[in-house]
């Protein structure tokens, strides 16, 4: 047997162990719940989101809103990553969506700053609220004309690759997201490098991308954080896979499909580098999405199927 075969068998067996010991190898997401308008009030999450994250390889956990801190806290001790998700709420209410999302990111901050790692990702109204949550809660977005349906290529900004969001991408994907209208915009908000450096929000947030609007005016389409494992997209990624509304102009190639399971996988990876889990395997499984129905929502709007809380 050869010295590479010995490394290939080493590596196979090593790096279980490895992940075992810095991390886990059985990640859970939690997404986060939006209050449905009047006269309902139900929350819900669409399915596409929770399909995105099963297909980048982890497990679902709906986080409802309107809890206590304390149900905010455990949620978070026992799930490995968060998205804040797309949608149409007020984001800067002090109930339903909104105050859930303040919680969970002083939440999140915690556990970083405490050495841990806890990623987030902000998904359209998601990358919103975080902009805002990191201006000290107050609203920095402006008016977008002509993004409520559209689909665009990126423009990358330079030393992108130097954020963990991209750096490990292939050239095929990268190519796919510059040069092709690959990313689903569905907004009718935005935030700007020049709102971000107004507010002195630059040294919080690298901007990795931008786009132009119906009025030739740049936005913000992907923003890490430097210091914690935080990132935004304007876009939907998920939409592209998973929503198929003739109504909505989300691209379906096969080379968009890859390319915007990166923003998932990247989640995904960096949830396995810390070691939450749930202390009760009962508590688990009675926590996952796989407990409640999805409603088939394609026939009267713009998401195929929904959860219903």
């Amino acid at each position: 047997m050869n010295y590479e075969i010995h490394l290939i068998i080493l590596t196979l067996y090593c790096c279980p162990l490895i992940l075992a010991t810095r991390g886990t190898y059985r990640p859970i997401i939690g997404i986060l719940a939006q209050e449905q308008d009047a006269p309902a009030n139900n929350s819900y999450i669409p399915s596409s989101y929770v399909k995105a994250v099963e297909s980048s390889g982890a497990r679902v956990v709906p986080i409802f809103i309107n809890e206590s801190l304390q149900y905010y806290q455990e949620m978070m001790a026992a799930l490995n990553g968060i998205v804040l998700p797309g949608g149409n709420v007020n984001l800067t209410a002090t109930t339903g969506f909104a105050r859930s999302a303040n919680i969970v990111f002083d939440i999140a901050t915690q556990i970083n700053d405490q050495g841990d790692h806890f990623p987030l990702l902000g998904v359209c109204q998601g990358m919103q609220k975080l902009a805002i949550l990191t201006n000290d809660n107050k609203n920095l977005l402006r008016a977008c004309p002509g993004m409520r349906n559209i689909a665009l290529a990126l423009r990358f900004k330079p030393g992108y690759r130097r954020a963990s969001l991209y750096a490990t991408a292939s050239r095929r994907n990268l190519i796919t997201l510059t040069s092709w209208n690959s990313t689903a915009n569905h907004h009718q908000w935005c935030v700007t490098e020049k709102n971000l450096t107004a507010l002195g929000l630059e040294k919080y947030w690298r901007v990795l991308s931008i786009n132009t609007d119906g009025e030739h005016k740049e936005f913000i389409s992907s923003m890490q954080a430097y210091k914690y494992p935080y990132v935004g997209v304007q876009f939907h990624p998920e939409k592209v896979s998973f929503e198929w509304s003739i109504t909505q102009n989300n691209p379906h190639s096969m080379l968009a499909i890859k390319a915007n399971r990166l923003f998932y996988d990247w989640l995904v990876q960096e949830a396995r580098q810390n070691k939450h889990h749930f202390n009760d395997s009962k508590k688990e499984k009675s926590a996952l999405i796989y407990n409640y129905q999805q409603v088939y929502t394609g026939s009267e709007g713009d998401f195929e199927q929904q959860y219903v809380f």
